[in-house]
């Protein structure tokens, strides 16, 4: 009985880091497609020193999309590679919570492809769906986290208490930053589609939001070392 316990841990175990090996790949192809749209720009037999810029625009809007969207899926995978440290069982419901999660980020090559290729200030849906790519990335990341420690706290690795907090605080309060970015920048340049003041204050809104988060997460940190007498 009890070998066959020990060989079921065992089993549930290699299951486990299959799952984690599977979205791991999916992380390393969704930044290798990224690369793929960034294209060097195709120069004419001649052209006007004066056109050089608009002949190198598109491509550094490219690089600079790739950049920022290969920063970002970075920061996803460190923080999804956080969490599955922790996670020593599964079930449905965490399969189904990573799927989610592996979903958004299998879509940013497309969002960041239309980020960098189509936005403009009269067409907005790029940005909007770049934005939303983030947003939906973060509120997966959030949702995961809160399955695994604080509704099947079971499934991960008993004790560290204080880091499996710290990592379930970051990810909602991220989340909380992001979303109300997000729907501010929509809420303004939909409703205030003609007034730029607005619409330049609206990208000023994460900084308070991530002092905030910043202070609640320092006090977090100071509760949790603080000495019990």
């Amino acid at each position: 009985m009890i070998t066959a316990r020990a060989n079921n841990a065992v089993h549930r175990e290699l299951e486990v880091e299959r799952m984690i090996h599977f979205s791991d790949a999916v992380f390393a192809i969704s930044i290798a497609l990224l690369i793929l749209e960034v294209r060097l720009p195709v120069f004419s037999q001649a052209f006007a020193a004066g056109t050089l810029w608009q002949v190198f625009l598109p491509f550094i809007n490219e690089l600079a999309a790739f950049t920022a969207s290969f920063i970002l899926i970075g920061v996803f995978w460190a923080r999804h590679v956080k969490l599955c440290r922790y996670l020593q069982q599964y079930d449905d419901g965490i399969i189904a919570s990573n799927l989610l999660f592996l979903f958004f980020i299998v879509t940013f090559p497309f969002a960041t492809s239309a980020m960098a290729s189509r936005a403009n200030s009269s067409f907005l849906l790029p940005v909007y769906i770049y934005l939303g790519n983030i947003t939906c990335c973060t509120a997966a990341l959030y949702w995961l986290s809160y399955y695994m420690f604080r509704k099947k706290p079971g499934l991960t690795i008993t004790g560290h208490v204080t880091d499996k907090e710290w990592l379930y605080q970051r990810s909602k309060y991220s989340f909380m930053v992001l979303s109300l970015t997000f729907l501010t920048i929509v809420f303004v340049y939909t409703y205030f589609p003609k007034n730029p003041v607005y619409q330049q204050f609206s990208y000023l809104v994460p900084l308070p939001l991530l002092i905030i988060a910043r202070s609640r997460m320092k006090k977090f940190r100071r509760n949790q070392l603080r000495p019990v007498l």
